[in-house]
């Protein structure tokens, strides 16, 4: 009987033609690719790139008279946490810079230190190309 797999994990070798350290599909694979010149595995190895968290979080949310914003970032990242308007405008730079600490207070001012209106506004955290935002209400 011949069946047709669906996947490739239904295939298997059951000669045991593998070597020291090679998957019997592994073996597989590189023969059909042999079977049609196709090499398999002559392209160089290129390293995983490194993945970039962040993690934000603002409590508590509503707030009066402020807040604090914790940003979990990779030690030694550089990056900025502002807080913008529903319009898109920059009110306050909480850090820019090299992060050295994961906690930042919004009193609720600009960046003159003028009392900022009730209403929504989002927090923003860039750590070299990852970004969070959050929402939050200041209730006065």
């Amino acid at each position: 009987d011949i069946t047709f797999p669906y996947s490739m994990r239904y295939v298997y070798d059951v000669v045991g033609r593998a070597p020291v350290g090679l998957s019997n599909r592994t073996l597989l694979f590189q023969e059909v690719f042999n079977l049609f010149n196709a090499g398999g595995g002559t392209s160089p190895v290129v390293s995983v790139p490194v993945e970039k968290k962040a993690w934000l979080s603002v409590f508590p949310n509503p707030f009066n008279p402020s807040t604090v914003v914790e940003f979990t970032a990779t030690p030694g990242s550089r990056g900025s946490v502002r807080v913008f308007n529903l319009r898109g405008e920059l009110v306050r730079t909480l850090h820019s810079g090299e992060f050295q600490t994961v906690q930042f207070r919004w009193d609720g001012t600009d960046s003159r230190g003028a009392a900022v209106a009730s209403g929504v506004y989002v927090v923003q955290a860039d750590m070299e190309g990852a970004k969070q935002t959050v929402k939050v209400a200041l209730v006065k």
